[in-house]
């Protein structure tokens, strides 16, 4: 499993679910120490596709996901880790 593998392992993950800018800042300096960081994009945007498309309330992915500042479902900026 990458969770084993992953930078963020021992962190709060609240800073992760985090939209505020300072944390997402926080969020990439970790990502970009990871080995598994493609692993969470590609979370996000199975999240995005086949989540949103069962759930309509669901908007999609929220807060940091593999170096990425989601909001809604969508990159917020195309800043990557």
């Amino acid at each position: 499993m990458h969770v084993m593998q992953s930078a963020c392992r021992r962190t709060d993950p609240r800073l992760f679910d985090s939209t505020k800018y300072r944390d997402h800042l926080e969020a990439r300096k970790l990502c970009a120490t990871c080995p598994v960081v493609w692993k969470c994009v590609l979370g996000a945007v199975d999240i995005a596709n086949e989540v949103c498309a069962d759930l309509p309330a669901f908007r999609g992915p929220d807060g940091t996901w593999g170096g990425l500042l989601w909001v809604n479902g969508h990159i917020r900026d195309g800043m990557v880790a």
